[in-house]
């Protein structure tokens, strides 16, 4: 039983490794070049983050991870994407609030704000259309 846990964890990080690694530079959109990911700043270093707001791991790094990001992003020294990575069912959901979000206020402090507050809220299992929306509205988040 051993052996196909471990084996089983192994694929689990091959794949991992395959989408987040090697996929990004060998495939491109069919439906045109640029970007189609939330990408903020201009600097040569570009950094993807991949995180899940239902994933606890995700929700514990990402405030620590923030003010280095904010500090590289005021130097100009990275391109910064968020991926959100959907672990969950409920995921695409607070993904759309937050293209949704950005739609309305583009802007890297913007999404910052806006993930924070979508973190919170799939903490409190917000997982209702109308319900997310009006803890959104609560927060002071434009959509």
């Amino acid at each position: 039983m051993k052996k196909i846990a471990i084996h089983k964890y192994g694929l689990s990080v091959l794949a991992i490794f395959i989408f987040t690694w090697l996929l990004p530079g060998i495939v491109s959109p069919v439906f045109g070049e640029g970007e189609i990911l939330p990408s903020f700043g201009n600097g040569a270093i570009k950094v993807v983050l991949y995180t899940d707001y239902f994933c606890p791991p995700c929700r514990g790094i990402e405030p620590q991870v923030e003010p280095l990001i904010s500090d590289l992003m005021k130097t100009g020294k990275i391109n910064l994407i968020f991926v959100d990575t959907p672990t969950s069912p409920h995921t695409h959901l607070y993904v759309q609030y937050f293209i949704y979000s950005l739609n309305a206020k583009n802007n890297f402090e913007n999404a910052l704000q806006v993930r924070t507050v979508l973190f919170e809220a799939a903490e409190k299992r917000i997982l209702e259309k109308a319900k997310l929306e009006e803890f959104l509205r609560l927060k002071g988040i434009e959509l």
